[in-house]
């Protein structure tokens, strides 16, 4: 237990102090109404740096709600000196998760994916843990390395677009080479004010009917509002993993 509890340790201090709030996005692998058996499950876990008890709320923003609503209260508490606290949600739905306490609380994110099948029937990766300073500047370009998509299920990309502004944020995705009608619609998204758009399976319902093998996209993604946009890749087959496809990063100012 010792030995378990200096690894996490170790993995949390590696991770700044975040005051104020910090937000947590995710997206699942299927569409509303449908079930592949996977079963993804954001998980937060926090520690409290200080000498004294500290408090600190979790809350849920379910994708195309208002944020400024305040979500869905997960968990708050008083969390002891050096010590941890876990917390789990969010049956099965794509959104945001807000966390909210003092500069001494670091915060790490992870999502658990289980499988409809015989143990060992689980996976794990870690999510991004975000502030406002890693908003993409409002009129920004942000490009997405290889979302992917194959038949049978073996690959599944999820997008999702976190925004960071104070109004509701028109978001333009595009890039999709092969068959770029399918995703046309996906010129004029609108993202609610602290909150995420939530494209499950975004190439398969989109291609899925093509006769396609396999798709590769490397999509740009632009806002009005600061924005943070991310995918998540969901790999079957015998070695499953999850991966999470983070904005390209631009050195220096962009013309």
């Amino acid at each position: 237990m010792r030995a378990t509890c200096l690894l996490l340790l170790g993995a949390l201090i590696a991770l700044p102090a975040r005051a104020g709030q910090a937000y947590i996005p995710f997206v699942t692998t299927d569409p509303a109404g449908f079930d592949s058996g996977r079963s993804p499950i954001p998980g937060v876990v926090l520690y409290n740096l200080g000498s004294v008890a500290r408090r600190y709320s979790v809350r849920f923003v379910p994708a195309g709600a208002i944020g400024l609503e305040g979500g869905e209260l997960v968990q708050a508490d008083m969390l002891a000196s050096r010590s941890f606290a876990g917390v789990s949600c969010c049956d099965r739905r794509s959104g945001v998760l807000v966390v909210s306490g003092a500069p001494q609380i670091a915060v790490s994110a992870e999502l658990d994916e289980l499988f409809n099948h015989p143990q060992p029937n689980g996976i794990l990766t870690r999510l991004p843990v975000l502030t406002t300073r890693d908003a993409v500047p409002a009129h920004g370009s942000a490009l997405l390395q290889s979302l992917t998509w194959s038949q049978n299920g073996g690959v599944t990309s999820s997008l999702g677009i976190l925004n960071f502004g104070h109004r509701p944020a028109h978001c333009a995705v595009s890039g999709f080479v092969l068959a770029p009608e399918r995703f046309s619609e996906l010129l004029g998204l609108i993202v609610a004010v602290g909150s995420t758009a939530a494209l499950p399976d975004v190439l398969g319902q989109r291609i899925g009917s093509l006769g396609f093998s396999s798709y590769t996209a490397k999509p740009s993604v632009t806002c009005d509002q600061p924005f943070y946009p991310f995918a998540i890749n969901y790999y079957g087959g015998s070695l499953p993993f999850i991966e999470i496809v983070s904005p390209s990063v631009v050195l220096g100012n962009a013309p």
